[in-house]
This record gives C-alpha cells, structure tokens and sequence, in this order.
C-alpha cells in the first residue's frame, strides 16, 4: 500500500489518493511503522479549495501536506471479524479505517470494499493453524493439512525434548556447586538451587531454538497464515511483509505458564514459611498475573525469540503448505471434523510421540554418557 510522509507535497498526495482503491492515503512517520493521520479526498479537497487564486493553489500543490492530515479514527485489530470491523466503521462514521498489530504498528487500512470481499469469499478455511518443523511447515484446518510430514512432527518434538533436558542437565552440576559454595539453607536452595537454574535452562533451551532453523519455519508459518487470514496473494514478497507474531500461537500459552510458574516459585517457599495456612496462594498471584500478561509477553517472544526472518526457501515452504491446505478444502469445504481426525490433524499427538521418542533415547544414551541424565 502506498504510503505518504507529512513532508510529502500535497499534489502528489493528491494524485496519490486519486489512485488509492479506497480514496484514502496514510501518513506515516520516516520509518513508515507509525500512523499519523488519513489524506482523503475530502481532506485535500479542502486544503486545495483554501487557496484563494490559481497561483497560491500551485504553490499549496507544492507544499507539505500538513492541514490535509485527518485524524486516522478508531484502528481496528488485525484479527478483528468483518462484522466488528463494520461496527467500528458505523460508529466512526467512516468508510476506512487504519489496522495497527499489538505494539500500535501500523499494517494498512480497512476499508468498506475490503469487507464486502471477505464476506463474499467462500471457500477460504474459518481458522488454520499449524507447526514448525526442521524440514518445513505443517498447515491444518483441522479437517484437512499440508506441508510437512507426520514425520517431521515426530522429529520436532524429540527435538524438542532432547534440547530441554539437556538445557537442564548441563546447568545441574553448576547448580549443586552453587549451592555447596553458598552454604545449606531455604534461601540457597531455593534461588541456586531451583530458580535460578530453572531461568537459565529455559535461556539456553530458547537460545538454541533461536538459532536453529525451527525459527525461520515458524516465522514463515505465522506469516503464511496472515496472508490467508488477510486474503493476500501467497508470493513470497507479500508473505514477507507480514508480521511473525500471530495471536494464536502456543507461544501465548507457554508465556502463561512461565509467568504462573516463576511467581509461584518466588512466593510458595515463602508462604510455607510465613503463612503456612495459606497453601497455593503462590500459584493464585501467578495465574492473575498469567491472566493479565500472556499475551504481552507472548508476542514479544514471538517477536524476538522464537521466530526470527524466514529466508525464501523457508516462506516458498509455508506457500506450498498453504497451497496444499487451500485446494483440499477448496474440494470439500464442508468435510465433517470427527474428533480423533482432527486430533490427529492438528499435529500434538505426533509431537507427543516424538517426545516419548526423545525420552527413550537419553534414557539409553545416559547409560553411557551420564551427565545427560542429569
């Protein structure tokens, strides 16, 4: 979408809006991720029609934009339905507005054409979700999938699996140190002892899953599924434009459970120790905190660690995931979804299997090796 910049000269902003589909153009700051306001024909009409002679309408054209900036009305969310858009719309009282992601960052506008073509789109799947894998992306309505294989699911939670607990193993022996060093007591073990091995661990496991190829294909998968939600053409310059944090991803979860889980481990040895008929009240701050910032913190690790810019092979793999996903339910869109079928489909149970996987492979390499147990 074409974008203006307050310095940009009226007429061209002018000719721009005359181009636009949706008669309307934004103006965004030098970095074009920030909304300042809407130039709209009513807008620049106004500010051309303020010239009082055809000499001072010329040099207006050839001026900053400035008084022609409208303010950008109520943005609406990314993931918002038709019907909650063209709510916002009606009260508004506008035919366009601007979409913003979480973090206020500008993505494009709505306008009343573009719902009019989501309603009328008929074979596009309700939700789709999916998965990254070291050898691509895995795409699911639930009903039907595409892209990687059963396989590859498997390979992605032994993966998973294996990196966890040897993230945990090699920090155990400097963990006991610690505490040895430190002196026995409550306060040792549990900040050497417990937390802070624990918050190590999980660095190194999210390191690793960084740098590994998994956070190109999760990219690619997030941004996959944007162009689908958002009807956009799956090339590979389009996908690219599209953000890497999706509000459905298990990120969102796993960030509940980190939040929980470190608040209850900062306030139970505490509880235990000065309020002992107050069981669980570590593990109630932790879920009303888990409640209140998931999502903050969710979309910021998906942002900047568990998926970093996939490369072009690693979006040409979502495309073709997609591409598969979208010709099956274009066939049968009304396919019926039997539980164990879409279980299956959407990818856990052979991710658990993977991780059982993983499990009976330490257990026979510890044998051997025994710091991988731990």
């Amino acid at each position: 979408m074409a974008t203006a910049t307050p310095d940009t000269p009226l007429g061209q902003v002018a000719e721009m809006v005359r181009a636009s589909p949706c008669r309307a153009v934004p103006i965004v700051n030098v970095n074009g991720d920030r909304l300042i306001g809407l130039a709209t024909e009513a807008s620049v009409a106004r500010a051309l029609l303020a010239a009082p002679d055809a000499a001072s309408r010329e040099a207006a054209r050839q001026s900053p934009i400035g008084d022609a900036i409208e303010e950008p009305g109520t943005a609406v969310d990314p993931f918002a339905r038709a019907s909650e858009v063209s709510a916002t719309m009606d009260a508004c009282g506008r035919d366009v507005l601007p979409v913003q992601d979480w973090d206020g960052r500008f993505l494009g506008l709505a306008s009343r054409s573009d719902l009019v073509q989501e309603l009328i789109r008929p074979f596009r799947p309700p939700t789709i979700g999916g998965m990254a894998t070291p050898t691509g992306v895995y795409l699911t309505t639930g009903a039907v999938c595409g892209g990687a294989s059963a396989l590859s699911l498997v390979l992605t939670g032994a993966l998973m699996y294996v990196v966890n607990h040897l993230s945990q193993a090699l920090l155990a022996p400097a963990a006991h140190a610690a505490v040895r060093m430190a002196g026995s007591g409550p306060t040792a073990e549990l900040l050497l002892g417990n937390l802070l091995p624990a918050i190590l661990s999980l660095v190194l496991f999210l390191t690793a899953i960084r740098l590994s190829p998994l956070a190109g294909y999760h990219a690619a998968e997030h941004q996959v599924v944007h162009a689908i939600e958002r009807s956009e053409p799956l090339l590979v310059e389009t996908v690219r434009a599209m953000p890497r944090v999706h509000p459905r991803c298990g990120t969102n979860f796993v960030a509940g459970v980190l939040i929980c889980g470190m608040i209850a481990s900062l306030i139970e040895p505490l509880q235990t120790r000065f309020l002992p008929g107050m069981d669980g009240i570590g593990y109630a701050f932790g879920a009303v905190a888990a409640l209140a910032y998931w999502r903050t913190l969710g979309s910021w690790l998906q942002q900047y660690v568990t998926t970093r810019p996939a490369t072009d092979r690693q979006i040409e793999s979502g495309i073709r995931a997609a591409r598969e996903v979208l010709a099956k339910h274009s066939r049968a869109p009304q396919t019926p979804e039997r539980p164990a079928v879409r279980l299956w489909r959407m990818g856990m149970l052979q991710m658990v299997f993977g991780m059982i996987f993983g499990y009976a492979l330490l257990m026979i390499l510890g044998r051997f090796v025994p710091i991988l147990n731990g």
